[in-house]
C-alpha cells in the first residue's frame, strides 16, 4: 500500500525524481503518444506518474487516457492556486501509479512551475513527472527550465521534421535545457527508401534516445484511451519501456526486445 511519507524518503534517498519535458516545433510527429506512453511505461515498472499537459495549443492527453469527461481542474487551476494538486490530478485507470494534470490556460513562472512540481511529488507521491507542451516559446522555456531533469524533442523521419529538430534543439540548447535528445517517432522498418537511422542522428544534430515504431494499431486505439500497454505490437511497447530504462540510467540497447527486425540492416553495420 502507498504510503506518502515511506514514498517520499525513498525518493529523497535514492535520487528517484525525474522531471521530463516532451517538445517539438512541428505537430503530428507523436508528441503527446509518446508521452502518454511512456507514462504508461514508467507505471508498469512500479514507479508512480505524473503526465502534464502543458500543450495549448492541442491538449489531447486526457482523451489519449480515455478520461475526457474526468477533468474537473487543470493545469492552470493549480498554478495559479484555486486548487490543490491532489484535487486537480486524475487517478487513471490504466494504473494505480499513474496519475494526469489536465491541460488549461497557463501563466507560470519559473518559481510557480517548480512549486506545481513539488506539490505533485509531495502530495502525489510521483517520483516521475512527464510534461507534454507544444512549440516551446520563450515564455514556457523560462517557466520550465529551471525544473526539469531531462529533454526530449520528437521527430519523425522526414527531412523537414528532423531539420524543426534541430532548430528546437539549437533553442533549447541556448536557453539551457538540459541535454536536449532525439526520439524518432512512427518510423517504418519496412520502409526501404528512407535516410539511414546515421543520417537522421545528423540531420537533427541530436544524441539519440529511442526510436519509435509505426504502429497502426497505437494510432487506432489512442483514440479510444487505449495507450500501448494494452494495444500495442510487443516492439512498440519494447520502445517505450527501453526508452524509460535510459532515462532512468539503466542500460537498455536501442533494440532491446525487439522481435522479427533486421538489427544490422536498420543500423547500417
Amino acid at each position: 500500500m502507498y504510503n506518502k511519507a515511506n514514498a517520499a524518503k525513498e525518493r529523497e534517498e535514492n535520487g528517484l525524481t525525474s522531471r521530463i519535458w516532451i517538445t517539438s516545433t512541428k505537430g503530428g510527429v507523436g508528441k503527446s503518444t509518446l508521452c502518454a506512453n511512456l507514462a504508461r511505461a514508467y507505471a508498469a515498472m512500479g514507479v508512480r506518474t505524473l503526465a502534464v499537459d502543458l500543450d495549448e495549443q492541442n491538449r489531447c492527453l486526457d482523451m489519449l487516457f480515455g478520461v475526457e469527461n474526468a477533468a474537473l481542474y487543470d493545469a492552470g487551476d493549480v498554478l495559479c492556486g484555486r486548487v490543490s494538486i491532489d484535487r486537480a490530478a486524475i487517478a487513471l485507470p490504466q494504473s494505480s501509479n499513474l496519475f494526469l494534470l489536465a491541460g488549461g490556460e497557463l501563466r507560470a513562472s519559473a518559481s510557480s512551475m517548480d512549486a506545481l512540481f513539488a506539490q505533485a511529488e509531495r502530495e502525489l507521491g510521483v517520483s516521475v513527472i512527464i510534461i507534454d507542451s507544444h512549440t516551446p516559446s520563450p515564455s514556457l522555456q523560462a517557466a520550465l527550465i529551471p525544473s526539469i531533469t531531462d529533454t526530449i524533442i520528437v521527430s519523425d523521419d522526414t527531412a523537414l521534421s528532423l531539420r524543426a529538430a534541430e532548430a528546437c534543439g539549437w533553442q533549447l540548447r541556448k536557453a539551457g535545457a538540459p541535454c536536449p535528445r532525439l526520439v524518432l517517432s512512427r518510423i517504418d522498418f519496412k520502409q526501404e527508401a528512407r535516410p539511414s537511422f546515421v543520417e537522421m542522428i545528423d540531420l537533427a544534430s541530436l544524441q539519440l534516445l529511442g526510436i519509435i515504431p509505426y504502429d497502426k494499431a497505437v494510432l487506432r486505439m489512442q483514440e479510444k484511451g487505449v495507450t500501448a500497454k494494452e494495444a500495442a505490437h510487443p516492439n512498440t511497447h519494447a520502445a517505450f519501456r527501453n526508452i524509460a530504462l535510459r532515462l532512468a540510467g539503466k542500460h537498455a540497447p536501442l533494440f532491446t526486445a525487439f522481435k522479427g527486425i533486421d538489427r544490422k540492416r536498420l543500423l547500417g553495420v
